[in-house]
């Protein structure tokens, strides 16, 4: 019955093609609807190897696995998606630095995490497929205390003020960075065009923004572009959502405001951690 469900989200999403990415998230606008949880594999696995790399428009973090990479399957998916890399957004101030708007508002960043579907190998060929590419968005929110699950990322940002400069940085696992969510949050599918070609891609918005500083913040704000001057701006222009279909998956009872407050307990365990506890 799920499988039907999902089937008849996905033909409706597919059906819409006047939408672009990225739009402003209103809760009020969305459809609700209720699927089996998003099934998070591995990303609680340190891979053995992870870079970071300034491309002259956004930092670009990627990785190795001795094992299978980290994968999402079940919700809203057909398949299974692998994870390729993630890379952020970030504007001139922390009023502005999102590409996807909330209630009307821009948030400070904006880090997105891309998978591509597991049987096009890798993200440059499932670039080319309507179903290839899956894009999970976490928006940020500022507070006053350092995000220390951003230490790595942010001590590192020194050392790749120059366009095309690459660092190691701490193997840690993506769970440090990227919440699992599996269920209350958003998707629609919205185009980009890159290199004059339009991308279909399906986005999932998790609705628990990532916490961090000022300070924090202002790392990225001083990294060069490609023209060897200040990247204060590399967020997409938002696009008008009154073509787009937008799903509000598993809804909570919490639909005051879109976005939730940051959280502070222990994210959910991920499927292979429920897998591990219950072999015990």
């Amino acid at each position: 019955m799920n499988a039907d469900i999902t089937k008849l989200m996905n033909d409706e999403i597919d059906e819409n093609d006047l939408s672009r990415a990225p739009i402003n998230l209103n809760i009020t606008n969305m459809i609700p609807i209720n699927l089996k949880l998003l099934m998070w594999y591995n990303y609680e696995i340190p891979p053995v190897k992870l870079k970071m790399t300034n491309t002259g428009r956004t930092v670009i973090i990627s990785g190795e696995w001795n094992i299978e990479r980290p994968y999402l399957t079940s919700g809203p998916l057909l398949n299974d998606y692998s994870f390729s890399q993630m890379h952020f957004h970030w504007g001139p101030n922390d009023m502005t630095g999102s590409e996807h708007f909330v209630d009307g508002g821009s948030q400070p960043m904006e880090l997105h995490a891309v998978h591509y579907k597991t049987e096009y190998l890798n993200q440059e060929s499932a670039m080319t497929q309507i179903d290839g590419i899956i894009i999970l968005v976490y928006l940020f929110k500022l507070q006053t205390a350092v995000n220390p699950a951003f230490n790595s990322i942010v001590n590192s940002l020194p050392l790749l003020h120059q366009p095309h400069s690459t660092v190691h940085i701490i193997l840690e696992p993506l769970i440090k960075i990227l919440r699992p969510f599996i269920q209350d949050y958003f998707l629609y599918r919205g185009a980009i065009t890159k290199r004059n070609f339009c991308h279909w891609i399906k986005w999932l918005i998790s609705r628990e923004p990532i916490g961090i500083s000022l300070e924090q913040t202002a790392e990225f704000r001083k990294l060069n572009n490609k023209k060897y001057k200040p990247n204060l701006n590399n967020c997409k222009p938002l696009r008008d959502e009154k073509n787009t279909c937008v799903f509000h998956i598993n809804p909570s009872g919490s639909c005051y405001a879109s976005l939730l407050p940051i959280p502070h307990d222990s994210p959910p365990l991920t499927a292979s951690q429920r897998a591990f506890t219950m072999e015990e």
